[in-house]
């Protein structure tokens, strides 16, 4: 009986034990994450996501994960650094965004995640460059602006803030610029390009040898009679109004030298 007793005795203390041991084990945890795309207009090819715990050497990944919703199971309490990189067909970075979760013991948390794309620099080959009208002016052309863009003068500090561009055309004194695409929700600025507005070119104008087509030959008692024609005139703007004059001298002294 004795023994019996000995023997139910070691069953009850094991399974204190266990139990103990139960109630020493920490409940896991789940993140239910939404992984927001506000840039349905860029293709991407697959999503990675890597999950690091704060002061520990845990670090989890998962390739290809679904969007836009995933969930993170059996999760040690802690805070949680979340980063979802999304890659084209060639494993390049096309987007990145991170999120911190701070998970209690055996909690469900559910968090969203937004993905920050990153933008193609403007091409040059999409502007067309007009000097000022004017010596004085500042009507220069920036053609093939979009309400998505922004400039500033090259020369200004790097800290310098941008103005945002007109559609279509933005109107600039002469000077270079930096053009990029502005930063928006899910999009990184882009890096920008320089491009230059040239100074004011004064107009040239040029005109051919005015010609005399006479209808009176000059007979010693009356002057030469004719008609001057003015020569062709070029490099005249359509807004604008030149006047000219022309004369013809005899060039034969016995016509009368210096009359007109």
């Amino acid at each position: 009986m004795k023994k019996y007793l000995t023997f139910l005795l070691a069953i009850a203390l094991i399974l204190l034990s266990f139990v103990g041991c139960s109630d020493m084990m920490e409940k896991l945890g789940k993140i239910s994450l939404t992984i927001a795309l506000d840039t349905p207009d860029i293709d991407v090819a697959s999503f990675s996501l890597e999950g690091t715990l704060s002061n520990s050497s845990t670090r989890v990944v998962w390739h290809d994960i679904a969007t836009p919703r995933h969930t993170l199971s059996a999760l040690k309490s802690g805070t949680w650094n979340l980063t979802v990189t999304a890659l084209d067909d060639d494993g390049e970075q096309l987007g990145v965004g991170t999120q911190q979760v701070h998970l209690k013991e055996g909690q469900i948390v559910e968090t969203t995640l937004l993905v920050v794309f990153t933008q193609a620099i403007p091409s040059a080959g999409g502007f067309t460059l007009s000097s000022p009208s004017r010596y004085d002016s500042s009507d220069g052309e920036l053609a093939g602006t979009t309400q998505n863009m922004e400039y500033k003068l090259a020369s200004s500090p790097e800290d310098a803030p941008y103005t945002a561009c007109t559609e279509g055309t933005t109107i600039l004194g002469a000077g270079t610029y930096l053009v990029r695409y502005a930063a928006a929700h899910g999009l990184h600025a882009s890096e920008p390009i320089s491009v230059t507005v040239p100074d004011y070119q004064p107009i040239q104008l040029t005109i051919g040898d005015p010609t005399l087509t006479t209808s009176k030959i000059y007979d010693g008692t009356t002057g030469v009679r004719g008609t001057v024609t003015l020569g062709a005139l070029g490099g005249v703007r359509e807004s604008d109004t030149v006047t000219i004059s022309a004369q013809a001298t005899y060039d034969n002294k016995s016509a009368g030298s210096g009359k007109s």
